[in-house]
């Protein structure tokens, strides 16, 4: 994937380069499930570097940072953190590990909504990633599809409770192909909803056999 460029809310990934292997699948999932995203691609600081990364925390909507004892201890990582937090900018953090932070950084992250990715599954975490309130502005077109295959999965499973939650918001997509296809299993849900509770009224109204 490349780092989105272009003038609609995204978010902006701050890492240690050291973390890539964590990193790049999830920011990949993320951008899959229509998350604009932005993120160094490995070059190297200086004046030039400085610039565009500070054009890149001005713009972004968010400032996702990943913290580990990588990025607490890359200087680099720090600076983004801190002149991000000087602007004024949203955060949402994701630990990879129980990580203490230095006061300077503690400051900033105390009541901060935050992801701890090593109490899920790596599926549980992208699951409930996606499904943050706080990134959903950075979230594109595509997210429809994601929610009606998330929708469809759950449906699979008979899990209708789960399946109509994610179904629902497929349903409001302005692509006809994919809101059809969501309301018609919403239809089905709701069918399915209207005779089971019709069997359970007839299994208590049945006359229990002395």
């Amino acid at each position: 994937m490349k780092p989105y460029e272009g003038d609609e809310p995204y978010i902006f990934v701050s890492y240690s380069h050291q973390d890539a292997p964590i990193v790049f699948p999830i920011i990949e999932r993320l951008n899959a499930a229509g998350f604009r995203i932005w993120y160094d691609e490995g070059i190297e600081w200086g004046s030039i570097w400085t610039e565009e990364l500070i054009k890149h925390i001005n713009n972004c909507n968010v400032v996702m940072v990943f913290l580990s004892g990588n990025a607490v201890n890359s200087p680099h990582c720090q600076n983004e953190i801190l002149y991000a937090n000087s602007v004024c900018k949203t955060f949402f953090t994701i630990y990879f590990e129980p990580v203490p932070l230095p006061q300077h950084l503690y400051a900033i992250f105390q009541s901060i909504q935050a992801a701890l990715l090593y109490e899920y599954s790596f599926e549980q975490f992208i699951e409930r990633l996606c499904d943050a309130e706080v990134l959903q502005p950075s979230r594109g077109k595509s997210s429809a599809q994601w929610y009606l295959e998330r929708g469809e999965k759950y449906f699979k499973d008979k899990n209708y409770p789960k399946a109509f939650e994610y179904l629902r918001k497929a349903a409001d997509s302005t692509n006809l192909v994919t809101s059809t296809i969501a309301a018609q299993l919403i239809k089905e849900i709701l069918s399915e909803s209207r005779a089971f509770k019709k069997n359970s009224s007839a299994s208590k109204d049945k006359p229990a056999h002395k």
